[in-house]
């Protein structure tokens, strides 16, 4: 071989090792964190982030308990700006579930709270703590019960918040709240229920609304669950413009694996965008995310693409395969972005997954084709 064909060939291969190298290092792109935040208070087993939300410069941090801690970012670094307490300091609010930020005001669900709006149901009915910030602190508005209220009933495993309109996720129910703009208060106004002829289903079909809730607009999205064909469910309410009701507008259905068990994870809405979590906790099952929009002419949504991640970490061995990995847990999604976490929540006689794993995708320019970006 001469020279010229020896020089040609190391240039070659130099160029492909690089380009493999350069390739690799953008197909497993890792984030780590930029800021750590702790609780001023923080104490051990507070299981600080709990619940978090987020709008713009304004963070809010649950713990197993109360207080919840607001953070605000001033310039690059976030500072704990306040402390969420209920007014009544001897109040024992239990364990938090779910928060959510929509401008000035927080909601904080609190689904093993004691009532006291009637002295025959106190044991754990469970409430929603409204707080709004007014100037530089936030004071809470209201307590927000279930409409029967009654002992055991958990009222608030999530929470949803645009504006005036609040949403609270109740296992096979749904409650919306509305806030008067000029009183400040806040009423219940309807329980979002699927029409008995479609919950019925036919051929011994079932489908039943979960605890996962969004709101974006005149739209609401709860996650459900159907029974045949087995399916994760997005079911979709909308405001009506001239009586401003809600009412069932759609169920749109994400097939799951025949063996597969669980349903609808976390899910989020924006805008014409939806992002609905299927974690499963079935053996070897990992879970999708699944996204789907509605045309803006059209009432209709319809599925365009399905997320699934790369790059997984499990435990090793057998017991690895058989631990829930939970993808579809938690997810949010903005703009062209969607971030999809892996929580072994569920549990199964194997043990749990309890390390947790987060994916950020993102759609590409001009397609329905997302991506995943990063892992977090």
């Amino acid at each position: 071989m001469s020279t010229v064909h020896l020089r040609l060939l190391i240039a070659v291969a130099v160029s492909v090792i690089t380009l493999l190298v350069v390739v690799a290092v953008q197909a497993k792109p890792v984030w780590y964190p930029e800021t750590t935040l702790y609780a001023s208070d923080g104490q051990r087993l507070d299981a600080f982030g709990t619940a978090v939300a987020i709008e713009q410069d304004t963070l809010v941090v649950a713990s197993r308990i109360a207080p919840t801690y607001v953070f605000e970012r001033s310039g690059s670094t976030w500072v704990e700006r306040a402390k969420l307490m209920p007014d009544d300091p001897q109040e024992d609010i239990g364990f938090i579930r779910s928060v959510a930020i929509s401008g000035d005001t927080i909601a904080v669900a609190a689904p093993i709270a004691e009532t006291s709006i009637d002295p025959r149901y106190t044991n754990r009915a469970g409430a929603v703590y409204i707080f709004t910030r007014q100037g530089a602190t936030w004071k809470q508005e209201a307590k927000l019960f279930p409409p029967q209220p009654k002992a055991g009933f958990y009222f608030g495993y999530s929470v949803a918040l645009d504006h005036n309109t609040l949403v609270v996720g109740q296992q096979r129910e749904a409650y919306v709240f509305e806030r008067d703009p000029a009183t400040a208060t806040w009423s219940y106004t309807t329980n979002l229920v699927i029409p008995q002829n479609l919950e019925r289903g036919t051929g011994g079909s079932f489908t039943t609304l979960g605890t996962p809730v969004a709101i974006s607009g005149k739209t609401i999205l709860v996650g459900g669950t159907s029974s045949l064909p087995k399916s994760a469910v997005a079911i979709l309410f909308e405001r009506q413009s001239q009586t401003s009701t809600w009412t069932y507008q759609q169920e749109l259905p994400f097939p799951l694996p025949p063996k597969a068990f669980g349903g609808t994870g976390g899910v989020a809405l924006r805008g014409n965008t939806l992002l609905v979590g299927a974690p499963l906790n079935g053996p070897f099952f990992i879970g999708s995310a699944y996204i789907a929009k509605r045309p803006t002419a059209s009432t209709e949504w319809r599925q365009t693409a399905k997320l699934a991640p790369r790059y997984i970490h499990r435990p090793g061995g057998l017991l690895g395969l058989l631990i829930d990995y939970g993808f579809g847990n938690r997810v949010a999604l903005k703009g062209e972005y969607a971030v999809v976490a892996a929580v072994g929540e569920q549990s199964n006689f194997m043990g749990r997954n309890d390390e947790g794993e987060a994916f950020l995708f993102r759609r590409q320019p001009n397609s329905e084709y997302w991506s995943q970006l990063a892992k977090l």
